[in-house]
């Protein structure tokens, strides 16, 4: 038994040195915070980046924001030539049915011209029962502060002379430099005062005639018997020639007139 015996194994009887801890370290504590540090901000650059760039998946989208624009320098060329210029502007096309408002108009009152209106040709675009209007030479009231005055049953026309002193409107609407045409035909119309060669044509007219029928061809629209190349009327039918270098044609109470 004693020659079996084993002599004693290298190291056995020795206390075992303690196993040192990972964490218990200084140098792996250091390491272990560089590590967090740097994962830390990869993180968060990886998450400022998605937040930047787009909206994480699952997340409500906020509102975006927006850079300000670089304002330029000078005003783009092709932003300001598309907007029309007053000057080059088309005025508003002219209304049978109204003045246009491109045009110098008069309402009802008494007016000093030159002041308060200015001289010219005006119109009635609308037809008027019971439209009175008078040139003034004062306005003292006098019978002969009155120039010329007229009373009109339909269209009408009046020229107001620089040398007027003033210009009397009742009942008749809205007077209008707007002088084109009033009426849809050229070689037919009615009652009223008409220019020639914009309202109706040159040629020979008839009309049924009837009771309280007047017309005159005109020389101008002053409304002076200096102003009458002719005159006329009846209650038989009528024939009238109105030639091309009469100024204007005016016919109250004869029905229609229409060019043979």
């Amino acid at each position: 038994m004693a020659g079996n015996a084993r002599g004693p194994r290298r190291g056995r009887g020795k206390t075992p040195a303690p196993r040192r801890s990972l964490w218990t370290s200084p140098k792996a504590w250091g390491v272990a915070i560089v590590a967090v540090l740097v994962l830390g901000a990869v993180g968060f650059l990886v998450s400022r980046d998605v937040r930047v760039g787009g909206t994480a998946a699952g997340a409500t989208p906020g509102p975006t924001a927006t850079a300000a624009p670089t304002p330029s320098a000078a005003p783009s060329t092709a932003v300001s030539s598309a907007v029309p210029s007053a000057a080059t502007s088309a005025p508003p096309s002219a209304s049978a049915s109204g003045p246009s408002s491109s045009f110098a108009t008069i309402g009802d009152g008494t007016w000093h011209v030159g002041q308060d209106i200015q001289p010219g040709t005006y119109r009635l675009r609308e037809p008027s029962s019971t439209c009175y209007w008078a040139r003034l030479n004062g306005f003292t009231g006098v019978l002969s502060d009155i120039a010329t005055s007229g009373t009109e049953a339909s269209y009408a026309v009046v020229t107001i002379a620089p040398t007027d002193k003033g210009f009397e409107s009742s009942d008749c609407g809205t007077w209008t430099q707007d002088l084109s045409a009033v009426t849809a035909s050229r070689t037919e119309f009615g009652a009223g005062t008409f220019i020639v060669g914009t309202d109706l044509e040159a040629g020979t007219y008839r009309s049924p005639g009837g009771d309280g029928c007047h017309w005159s061809r005109l020389r101008d629209f002053g409304g002076s018997l200096g102003g009458l190349i002719a005159n006329g009327g009846g209650t038989s039918p009528a024939d009238v020639t109105i030639l091309a270098t009469d100024t204007g044609f005016t016919s109250t109470g004869c029905g229609t007139w229409t060019r043979g």
